[in-house]
This record gives structure tokens, C-alpha cells and sequence, in this order.
């Protein structure tokens, strides 16, 4: 991995690396942090009543098989215009000991309206002989806002996509910021060292500049918390709160932290590995 990372970063190439660990506490060592999060929904779909008025739009649904190449399925959403405005990929999971904890493996769900998506809901919730829906969504996705038990769809936080800044004067001028930054990071790489240093980032909501400085820190902490904070996802100030972000100078902590924020939540929408029954 040293090789690899040292490569990227002689090269000029990406300035970020990223990845999903099969086990979470080997890439803290190189420098990675889990830089988004999702929900694991386990959703008991026997209790899954629609909010009355609820607006499922008025566009159809249909089914889409891979010619038996393999179990997964595929519903489209169609608005009344019939373009495609959705769909949902899913896997249906028998119970082997013939009770009935049958389960739906959502794998995927996307959509262009939140109707196409209240609609896709309802046929999953409406497919026969399976009481689960187990299905990994963004955080702030609205799944159990449809219901009117929202404790049928229950959730459990698990880090997806982990982010390592090979550069970090050019990873952070290259993203936006939801408010104006001027700002003064000192940062410690001990895997990557032509990392350490302080670095000026001064930005809005339009463009970044990111150079080296000698100037005062404003904000202390590793790269590996860069990488957390830098899709959005982790803040930190919650960092600081684990005493991981050393504010230098007061108030730095509070703007930072709303900068690097965004209106949603970041999600990685690859596929994940189901548990077995």
C-alpha cells in the first residue's frame, strides 16, 4: 500500500485514495477513515403501513429479469410519460428452515422523484411470501418517514466508503465548502509524510485554494481525520469531541466544521454483504 499511495502522489494523479475494508481496523494504520456512513435497515414488512396521503404519483411498475444469468431482480419505475424514473434491484432470500423469515436483499435503490421512490417502497413492501426487507441506505434516506410505525423499519449505523488524502493541498482545493473558509490546518502524516505541515485553505462556496504556510494553526489533527471530514459525512467537531481535531484558535472549530458539511448526506450505493440466516 505504501508503494501504491507513494505512486499516486509522484505521479500528480488522484489526490485521494478510497475504498471499502472488509475489516474496519487495518486502514486507520495507512491513514484511511471511514468517510461515509450508511443505515442497515432490517424492516419487518408484516408492520409496514403508508402514512395516509402518502404521493406514490401515478406511473406503473415493472418487472425486469436477467434471462436466468442470475437471482437478482429488477423493478422499473415509469412515470405516466413512461420514462424510466426508478428502479430498485433486489434479491429475495428463502428461509431454510421452512419458518418464515424470508427476506427481500435490497441492493440498490434509485430514483429521479419522490414519488418513483414512495412508489418502489410499496411494491417491495407488497411482494408475497417475505416478511424482511433488509436493505443499506443513506442515513438521512426517508424510509420509515413513509410509514406510519416507523419502528418497523429499524436502522443500524455501519461505515461504507473510507478516504485517504494522498495530497493534501490538492484534495482540498479540489472539493466545495458550504461556507466561506479562511483557515489554517496543521496536519500530521506519519504513513505519508510529504503531508506533514500547515496548510492555508481559503474557500466559498464556488472555489478553493489550498498552499502551504508558515502562519499559525487554526486546527491541529492527522490526515486520517481529513479523510473522514472531507466527504462531509464525519464532522469535526465530533472528532474533536474524541480529541482527534485540536482547535488552535477559538471559534476555527464551529466554521469548519459547518464548511465541510453539506445539505445530504454522502452515500456510497455499492453493494453489501447480506448475513446469513
Amino acid at each position: 500500500m505504501r508503494r501504491q499511495l507513494t505512486y499516486l502522489h509522484t505521479s500528480g494523479a488522484e489526490p485521494i485514495a478510497a475504498l471499502r475494508p472488509s475489516e474496519a481496523a487495518i486502514y486507520g494504520r495507512y491513514g484511511y477513515g471511514p468517510a461515509t456512513q450508511g443505515a442497515r435497515l432490517r424492516c419487518d414488512k408484516r408492520a409496514v403501513r403508508f402514512r395516509p396521503g402518502t404521493d406514490f404519483g401515478d406511473g406503473t411498475i415493472r418487472l425486469q429479469e436477467r434471462g436466468g444469468a442470475s437471482a437478482s431482480r429488477f423493478a422499473l419505475h415509469h412515470d405516466a410519460d413512461g420514462r424510466t424514473t426508478g428502479y430498485a434491484l433486489y434479491r429475495i432470500k428463502q428461509d431454510a428452515s421452512g419458518g418464515d423469515g424470508n427476506a427481500l436483499w435490497g441492493v440498490e435503490l434509485a430514483t429521479a422523484s419522490r414519488q418513483a421512490y414512495a412508489a418502489l417502497w410499496r411494491f417491495l413492501a407488497g411482494i408475497d411470501l417475505v416478511s424482511w426487507i433488509e436493505y443499506e441506505r443513506a442515513v438521512d434516506e426517508p424510509p420509515a418517514h413513509l410509514l406510519t410505525d416507523p419502528r418497523a423499519a429499524r436502522s443500524t449505523p455501519v461505515d461504507r466508503l473510507w478516504v485517504r488524502l494522498i495530497d493534501v493541498d490538492r484534495a482540498l482545493a479540489a472539493r466545495r465548502y458550504a461556507g466561506t473558509l479562511d483557515l489554517v490546518l496543521d496536519v500530521e502524516d506519519a504513513f505519508c509524510p510529504w503531508n506533514t505541515g500547515r496548510y492555508w485553505l481559503e474557500a466559498d462556496q464556488d472555489a478553493a485554494a489550498c498552499v502551504r504556510t508558515r502562519a499559525p494553526a487554526d486546527l491541529r489533527l492527522t490526515a486520517a481525520e481529513l479523510g473522514e471530514a472531507f466527504l462531509g459525512c464525519t464532522t469535526l467537531a465530533s472528532l474533536a469531541g474524541a480529541g482527534l481535531v485540536e482547535e488552535l484558535r477559538a471559534g476555527a472549530l464551529p466554521r469548519a466544521t459547518a464548511a465541510f458539511r453539506a445539505d445530504r448526506e454522502p452515500f456510497y450505493p455499492g453493494g453489501w454483504a447480506f448475513p446469513a440466516f
